[in-house]
């Protein structure tokens, strides 16, 4: 069963965090990190100063899978594939309604992501 993770970066410090995605009534999302929560997995330890507001275009969700660095793949990251025999131009990472696959803003979707060796080189969020 694969690991459902989010990240996104802090409103407040543009840093990333990683966790549990959730949506406040008043429609903001934030992520809630998984160390904060009690063993029983259904109580929160939240210090009401330091509030995990994310920007909501930074939003991502982890994929199942990793780079051949060990990192994990994020929605909106940016990848090359690795292969020889496939494009180096760089893709991002997104979900496509029913998978997470590539899409490339030269060659259009790439395909799904699953099977094959890709690197990380940044996000879309970030300059590369």
């Amino acid at each position: 069963m694969r690991q459902i993770e989010f990240r996104g970066k802090l409103s407040h410090s543009k840093e990333w965090i990683h966790g549990n995605l959730i949506i406040a009534n008043n429609g903001k999302p934030y992520i809630i990190p998984f160390e904060i929560f009690e063993p029983d997995g259904h109580h929160l330890i939240i210090d009401s100063d330091n509030p995990f507001w994310v920007d909501e275009n930074t939003i991502g969700q982890f994929t199942g899978s990793f780079d051949i660095n060990g990192n994990k793949i994020f929605e909106g990251d940016l990848v090359k594939y690795t292969s020889k025999d496939l494009d180096p131009t760089p893709a991002t990472i997104v979900y496509s309604g029913t998978a997470f696959s590539t899409k490339c803003t030269i060659l259009g979707d790439l395909g799904y992501i699953y099977g094959f060796d890709l690197e990380i080189l940044g996000t879309v969020h970030e300059a590369v």
